[in-house]
């Protein structure tokens, strides 16, 4: 009774569905885009089957795609080693990605950038293991604890939209973080570890660190300010 379960409920090899952009448009929604979809679901989309990535490999001719609707993936999104540079838009309203504890992980050389906005309900963590670039521009909500990843001392993550909620942040390895957004609504705290540096600003006007408790964890570790203007820090570090 095992084996029968086992031999019609699991696919193997498969834990990810990944972008082709072959479909004629640039839809997430469209099942022609994708490809290694799961036996048992022809039609598969990200979000059929939760536990799989959405994930963004090689050079495609198509390396924008459009969010058509909100989607929710427990695994998250990946973009692999050799990946070039892809970029995630959102349709028209501005549609959401539900991501689960896989979060998204970045191992390609060049900058991936996301455009749409991004809900974490429970702990998640982003990765970033290149001297490549994530950018995420849409707003960042979370419910539960939050790991930003940047391994490389290259290694750089943008947070350029604003930061929602309250679960904490957590940013190791030893690149850079770097938050633009007002994030004004965000009262996470954020403790920076592991000889990293979080950044506060990029040359710009905005930028702040929300109105959560800063840590400072490692004596290599740095809290970094690099925007124009006053601003008023009244965080306890």
């Amino acid at each position: 009774m095992v084996l029968l379960a086992l031999g019609f409920g699991v696919t193997v090899g498969r834990a990810q569905i990944v972008w082709t952009g072959t479909g004629g448009n640039t839809n997430w929604s469209n099942t022609a885009n994708w490809s290694n979809k799961d036996p048992n679901n022809p039609n598969e989309i990200p979000g059929t089957l939760t536990y799989r990535y959405a994930e963004f490999l090689g050079n495609p001719a198509n390396k924008t795609s459009i969010l058509d609707r909100s989607y929710s993936i427990e695994n998250g999104i990946r973009f692999g080693s050799g990946a070039a540079a892809f970029t995630i838009n959102s349709g028209s309203p501005s549609y959401t990605l539900n991501l689960g504890y896989g979060g998204i992980t970045q191992n390609s050389a060049v900058r991936q950038t996301i455009n749409v906005n991004i809900v974490h309900s429970g702990s998640a963590t982003w990765s970033n293991t290149s001297t490549g670039s994530l950018l995420v521009s849409g707003t960042v909500t979370l419910g539960g604890y939050f790991t930003i990843q940047n391994t490389l001392s290259g290694g750089v993550t943008y947070l350029t939209g604003n930061l929602l909620g309250s679960g904490g942040i957590s940013t190791t390895g030893l690149g850079t973080t770097i938050l633009e957004g007002s994030n004004s609504s965000y009262n996470g705290a954020i403790s920076i570890n592991d000889g990293g540096t979080l950044q506060v600003g990029n040359l710009g006007a905005t930028g702040t660190l929300g109105t959560g408790d800063i840590s400072i964890n490692h004596i290599s570790s740095k809290l970094v300010f690099n925007r124009t203007g006053n601003l008023l820090v009244s965080n306890s570090i």
